[in-house]
């Protein structure tokens, strides 16, 4: 029997925490959660903004990409424009437009079919299709167009050239604006010739 009794331990000897000691472990771990959550968070938005910057950059190259197709085979002496309008005839000699359209804000396409001897800066163009998704708006477009000079024997002294800037943002979070620029200068060796 005395070796039961002098196995056990005393009450006193077996101490738990007390409340004190709790409370000061739980404010520590809650700090540290705290912490980690606002890192994790702030990786999340960073994270999200590189991806609508990314989603936003592959619309505007899109668009340009067919803009500058058209402008690089098309009549460099048919370039004429505004700052946020541009014409041209293409190399089917059908008269295009480019447009920044502020009340959409999208940049926009048309095309008319007109006879040789119409200027493409004067026709009406039925109805312009946007060339950039809903998600993105257009903020700014700046069209500089430069015609190609022809000599009277109808010879290109130089070819024409069309700068493009523009400006966009998403249309769900405008935190982040997207600005490229591209110029293009037309390869047709000959210029477009209206009837006399």
């Amino acid at each position: 029997m005395d070796t039961f009794a002098t196995s056990r331990l005393p009450l006193a000897h077996s101490r738990g925490y007390t409340l004190i000691e709790i409370i000061v472990a739980i404010g520590i771990f809650s700090l540290l959660l705290l912490i980690i959550m606002g890192i994790f968070s702030q990786f999340v938005f960073t994270e999200r903004r590189h991806i609508g910057e990314q989603k936003i950059q592959a619309d505007l190259r899109f668009a340009l990409e067919l803009l500058n197709r058209e402008v690089r085979t098309g009549y460099g002496n048919t370039f004429t424009g505004t700052s946020s309008f541009l014409f041209f005839r293409n190399q089917n000699g059908t008269c295009v437009s480019y447009r920044h359209d502020s009340a959409a804000r999208t940049l926009a396409r048309a095309a008319e079919n007109v006879p040789p001897e119409e200027d493409c800066s004067l026709i009406v163009y039925s109805s312009y299709d946007s060339l950039v998704s809903r998600d993105t708006q257009i903020d700014t477009l700046t069209f500089i167009a430069r015609a190609a000079n022809v000599d009277p024997d109808n010879k290109l002294l130089n070819q024409g050239f069309v700068t493009i800037s523009v400006a966009a943002t998403s249309r769900k979070k405008s935190d982040h604006t997207v600005t490229l620029q591209s110029s293009v200068t037309s390869r047709q060796v000959i210029p477009f010739l209206s009837p006399p």
